[in-house]
């Protein structure tokens, strides 16, 4: 359904956004280094919406598009970490008072990486 209702709107700033959202229930991300989805639908809204979202900087339609690129670019698996951390932190810089950009852009984060394998270097072993 996601994906027809792309085909009808894919370049409709108003639903390309909101749909990149949607784009969270229809794929279970748990896993961090899972393989990017089969489905051409999520790489077609990540796309346009990178577009739509430079476009739209220091507009009113700019958070909207921003969310729908983050999540949309997060269920990339870890294809688009790079889109992820650079539309999180717009979103941050736009409003530093919602936690829940600082909770996506976590996982992206360069950052994040570091401290994982400098976890792994110095963690005490298990006796």
């Amino acid at each position: 359904m996601l994906a027809e209702v792309y085909g009808a709107h894919g370049q409709n700033q108003a639903v390309v956004g909101p749909l990149g959202e949607a784009l969270e229930q229809a794929r279970d991300i748990d896993l961090l280094n899972a393989p990017a989805p089969e489905h051409q639908l999520f790489l077609d809204v990540v796309n346009p919406l990178t577009e739509l979202s430079e476009a739209a900087r220091g507009h009113e339609a700019e958070t909207a598009l921003l969310r729908g690129l983050s999540t949309a670019a997060r269920m990339m698996a870890r294809q688009k970490d790079e889109v992820v951390e650079r539309s999180c932190r717009r979103l941050i810089e736009l409003d530093p008072n919602d936690s829940g950009r600082y909770c996506n852009l976590g996982p992206a984060s360069r950052h994040a990486d570091a401290f994982a394998r400098a976890w792994r270097r110095t963690k005490p072993p298990r006796n």
